[in-house]
């Protein structure tokens, strides 16, 4: 699994009845083992810590390759909802934006530079702590 494959494969802006919007849910993540092997999680918890959580249980667990997508709404300088794409490759942590519009679901492009991102990507390697099970 590369970034390019999670990418297209999993995040999915679909229409969401309960709250009559697009966006992406449930979140994803996959983690891929020294030897290859895939672990997908469908991330459908309660916030996002846990979800960052989950991120730092397969980090701790030695996977070197580390992919996780999360739905924001709009914020900062980011002016569309978005997914936010986490990675851990080559022992490096990365995120980039995915904007769409909320109303019809249609990408606009990517954002690798942004006040926002920079927060939430603060937040996410600050916040990556394990929690305890539920």
């Amino acid at each position: 699994m590369n970034l390019e494959k999670f990418t297209t494969d999993l995040i999915k802006i679909e229409f969401i009845e309960a709250v009559k919007a697009f966006g992406h849910f449930p979140f994803q993540l996959v983690a891929q083992d020294k030897d290859g092997k895939l672990a997908l999680n469908a991330l459908a918890l309660g916030d996002v810590r846990e979800c960052y959580s989950r991120f730092k249980y397969y980090q701790v667990n030695n996977y070197p390759v580390i992919f996780m997508s999360i739905d924001f709404p709009a914020g900062g300088d980011i002016e569309h909802d978005f997914v936010c794409v986490f990675s851990y490759q080559d022992n490096a942590y990365n995120a980039f934006a995915i904007p769409y519009n909320s109303e019809n679901g249609e990408p606009y492009p990517v954002i690798k530079e942004s006040d926002h991102l920079q927060k939430l990507f603060k937040e996410f390697t600050n916040g990556m702590v394990l929690l305890p099970a539920k």
